[in-house]
């Protein structure tokens, strides 16, 4: 590798990190003020970075909450995968269940979804990326449940697609009720969650 290239490199991850620190910076804003009370002032402050610099990088804020959308699916690859492992179904089913609880449990995780999701209502352009998110880790989760209807583990009359939509629906309703209410997920609902959702899925 010659010095110009390690040069061309160099400069390529210190734009990555530029860009990197600016996403930060803009989500601690969405956090703080919320989506519409951020100002690309706001975030260019909090990142230590010009106004022109940050426009350079990211030319609106619905750019850098399609960018979000890109961190979160880099995220939900992980669970993805996961889904696909070759483990019994329903333990894999209940492992998912304790991991995704937690992660849409977090104050962030909440907030930003309560933002994205109120944007994304308005501006469908804005929504797009997470909704193809969760379709991607619904359809993960609809390919274990049929897996699991093969090996006569989950039961057959159910409709696998909408059985994967609605438990993730279970599992992100319990993570924002608990959120209003203690600020966390109770194990006592937790266990309820879990027991509602394999009662209604595996094979009695």
């Amino acid at each position: 590798m010659n010095r110009k290239t390690l040069v061309k490199k160099s400069r390529l991850e210190t734009t990555q990190e530029k860009r990197h620190a600016i996403l930060m910076a803009a989500i601690d804003c969405f956090l703080e003020k919320g989506f519409h009370q951020t100002s690309m002032r706001d975030i260019a402050h909090k990142s230590g970075s010009s106004l022109g610099n940050i426009y350079n990088h990211f030319k609106s804020k619905d750019v850098l909450i399609a960018e979000i959308a890109t961190l979160e699916a880099e995220e939900l690859n992980d669970l993805t995968f996961f889904l696909h492992k070759d483990r019994s179904t329903p333990l894999i089913l209940k492992e998912f269940i304790d991991i995704y609880l937690k992660l849409v449990s977090k104050r962030e995780s909440i907030l930003l979804t309560a933002e994205i999701t109120t944007e994304g209502l308005r501006n469908k352009a804005i929504g797009k990326g997470f909704v193809a998110n969760r379709a991607k880790l619904a359809k993960a989760l609809t390919e274990l449940i049929a897996k699991g209807v093969r090996s006569k583990e989950f039961s057959g009359d159910i409709d696998k697609k909408e059985a994967a939509h609605l438990i993730l629906d279970l599992i992100e309703g319990l993570a924002m009720r608990s959120a209003f209410e203690t600020g966390k997920v109770s194990p006592k609902a937790k266990k309820a969650l879990k027991a509602l959702i394999e009662k209604s899925i595996m094979v009695s």
